[in-house]
């Protein structure tokens, strides 16, 4: 035998270890078994780590803390949970001693791709925001290209019932192709029910209150039942919903309540959206203002392609165009609308204005210029002497033209889109919550006259629901916890601007969504007193004890379940606003504790005519002789 195989050869029955040679050392291998044994055992040897995220029955991540999140949140950017859902428990506040988190997105999209602009990883499970609120965070930094509380949503992916108030803030002049969204910078899936509170402020590219940009042709995204009431500044596309609306892409049932600004060097800018490429933007609703970019809209800025359509929608917000180096063009619906299809809009804001007056510069009522290859129909406008134009220029003459409205018409007989008062709402199971759909813009005591046939397929096992048609009324009843997504349905007889404002024969079917979250009451909390009966106009006041043993965060959040009727502040104090009954609660920042008690609010006690104090004066008087008769006897 060779010493070389001599050297690895292992000797029956021995009653020692093997030995093992290397370069002339030799090392007895139990030792290095032990080594490898302990190790294997340690936390240092597995590459996995305890899982603090917590799953219920059905598999969905459950996230009450900071810190749930920020796992959630990496987990997914490393791929292991991009196709993963989750469910909010607890509003959640990512800021450290009132200063806010610089937040990386989920979905933040860091490797390169080439496939339709659309990052990777993206998000494509579903995110339940079961009506909780993330806020006390920023954005500053320049992710990948697409930068929000999410920063892609992929195809499949879905985020409902979240509300968040972060701010987004990124200035880095002469960087461009980036997208930022209060929601989400891409979205190729759907957002739905979804608030945004926080500003949204970008110099990198495309920007939105909800989405930067909703789609990516031929990947389509959807974005319904929305909210923005940040405001938003943009240099190149933006919009209060989105920057920009994609091919085929469909941005319906939608609010902005937040300014849109845009700086001289801005392209688009719009209400709803700065730009519509190819997309549907249906039913949705401007209230502010819209400013200071090439194209401004009071819905949309620039439509571009033949596939685009935008219908039944409503500004109220002033308009205004005013670049210094560039043509300007102002529309109260659409700024420049060079292409595809425009119907059943309507625009009711004070003002539609430019600052240019060299000729390059055009405003209307309705549309800024129209191009030779779009269409309006059914449109009307807020006439004024300083908006005397349906549309400020056009390559052919629209046919009808749009119709000019004064105020008493439009209150009394201009209906073009239907939304309802809340989209999300939240309720103690028990409670019952009215929602009220509006037809806008008019007076609602017109309501009758233009929605027909509404319906509302109840969640027999969470939610019922009743009809008011007449008044456009539906009172939802919590009777189970968990989330439901109600889908209204209801035949909408749009105001005929060219038949004296009556309403159309054939009616426009819409649908949307509301959003309602049932919660149990917890308990842990009590509060004082433990009902409340206010007039309206009057002022009451709840203290909350935390009584639970051990209970870690005192601090106290307050909700009211219809602020319409009664508000609540951060400090307990309630107002009745109008006649009914809310649901005030009252919870742990943990959202581990809560209690809840109802307010009942009725009128104002009717002014008396001072009868009533002389007839006690009398009865006073009367029992003085009996008074003075007792003492003498």
């Amino acid at each position: 035998m060779s010493p070389h195989n001599s050297q690895h050869a292992v000797t029956p029955n021995s009653n020692t270890p093997p030995r093992i040679k290397f370069s002339g050392v030799r090392l007895s291998i139990l030792p290095v078994l032990l080594l490898l044994s302990l190790l294997a055992l340690s936390p240092l040897a597995a590459p996995g780590r305890a899982d603090a995220l917590t799953q219920d029955v059905d598999g969905v991540y459950l996230i009450a803390t900071p810190a749930d999140l920020r796992e959630f949140r990496d987990r997914v950017n490393s791929e292991e949970l991009i196709s993963a859902d989750a469910r909010l428990t607890a509003d959640i506040d990512l800021s450290t001693d009132g200063e806010p988190e610089e937040w990386i997105s989920i979905g933040d999209g860091h490797k390169p791709t080439t496939v339709q602009s659309v990052g990777v990883p993206n998000y494509r499970g579903t995110f339940d925001g079961a009506g909780h609120t993330v806020g006390g965070y920023k954005i500053t930094k320049l992710g990948s290209h697409a930068n929000g509380f999410f920063g892609h949503i992929g195809v499949d992916g879905m985020v409902t019932g979240l509300t968040v108030s972060g701010n987004i803030n990124i200035d880095m002049p002469g960087t461009t192709g980036h997208r930022a969204g209060g929601i989400a910078g891409q979205n190729v899936g759907t957002i739905s029910n979804c608030v945004n509170y926080g500003a949204v402020a970008s110099t990198v590219g495309d920007t939105g209150g909800i989405a930067g940009v909703n789609g990516s042709n031929p990947l389509t995204g959807m974005i319904s039942n929305c909210v923005n009431r940040g405001n938003v500044t943009v240099t190149q596309a933006g919009g209060g919903i989105v920057g920009v609306n994609g091919y085929y892409s469909t941005t319906s049932n939608c609010v902005n309540d937040g300014d849109v600004y845009g700086s001289n060097s801005a392209e688009n800018s719009g209400g709803i959206a700065g730009k519509n490429n190819g997309g549907k933007i249906t039913n949705c609703v401007n209230y502010k203002t819209v400013s200071g970019s090439r194209y401004a809209g009071g819905v949309v800025g620039y439509t571009i392609f033949p596939t685009n359509t935008t219908s039944n929608c409503v500004n109220y917000g002033d308009v205004s165009s005013y670049p210094i180096d560039a043509s300007q063009i102002a529309g109260g619906v659409v700024g420049w609308h060079e292409k595809g299809t425009l119907s059943n809009c309507v625009s009711v804001g004070g003002n539609v204005t430019n600052t240019k007056g060299d000729g390059t510069a055009s405003a209307g009522g309705v549309v800024g210029t129209c191009g030779k290859e779009a269409k309006i129909s059914n449109c009307g406008w807020l006439y004024s002497q300083e908006n005397n134009k349906g549309v400020g220029s056009s390559d052919v003459t629209p046919a009808p033209e749009p119709v000019s409205l004064d105020q008493t018409e439009i209150n009394e007989s201009v209906v073009v889109a239907l939304i309802a008062d809340h989209m999300n709402i939240t309720l103690r199971t028990g409670d019952t919550a009215k929602i009220t759909l509006n037809a806008l813009p008019g007076k609602q005591a017109a309501f009758g006259k233009y929605v027909k046939n509404i319906t509302v397929p109840p969640d027999s096992e969470k939610i019922s629901a009743k009809v008011n048609e007449e008044k456009g009324e539906i009172t939802l009843t919590s009777l189970k916890e968990g989330t439901s997504a109600l889908c209204v349905s209801a035949d909408l007889y749009t105001t005929d601007f060219n038949n004296s404002l009556a309403p159309s024969v054939d009616p426009v079917p819409l649908s949307l969504t509301i959003y309602v979250s049932a919660r149990r009451t917890l308990g842990g909390i009590t509060l004082s007193p433990e009902k409340m009966n206010l007039r309206v106009g009057a002022s009451g006041k709840f203290t909350a004890t935390v009584t639970a043993e051990g209970a870690a965060d005192q601090t106290i959040n307050w909700h009211s379940s219809n602020e319409k009727i009664a508000a609540v502040d951060n400090e307990g104090n309630v107002k009745a606003l109008a006649v009914g009954e809310a649901t005030i609660t009252a919870m742990t920042a943990d959202g581990k504790h809560d209690a809840a008690a109802k307010v009942t609010v009725a009128n104002r006690h009717s002014g008396g005519n001072g009868c009533a104090a002389g007839v006690g004066a009398l009865a006073l008087f009367a029992l003085i002789p009996l008074l003075l008769r007792k003492k003498k006897s």
